[in-house]
């Protein structure tokens, strides 16, 4: 009788700290994938931080032009990639 009490406990426990592991386990991907999507719109600002002081650099009809372009990357509904960037750059 003693021997089983021992083994349920044991298995109880094995099974415990079995689910505190998933449950650590789902959170530091949980948190990775957080900061991996916070990176991400960090680098899309700094994009467009780097895109508006140039055109605010420009003048005249470039400026403008570049305005215009600017425009969808104001909010943060079209984010900036590389390629947009160097599309700025051009202007």
């Amino acid at each position: 009788m003693k021997r089983v009490v021992i083994i349920s406990v044991i298995l109880l426990l094995f099974t415990i700290i079995g689910w505190q592991q998933y449950q650590i386990n789902q959170m530091k991907r949980q948190r990775a994938e957080e900061f991996a999507e916070e990176m991400q719109r960090f680098t899309w600002s700094m994009r467009k931080a780097n895109c508006a002081e140039h055109i605010g650099k420009l003048e005249g009809p470039k400026h403008d032009a570049a305005l215009v372009w600017f425009r969808p990357f104001h909010d943060d509904s079209h984010p900036m990639s590389e390629e947009d960037l160097k599309t700025c750059k051009e202007f």
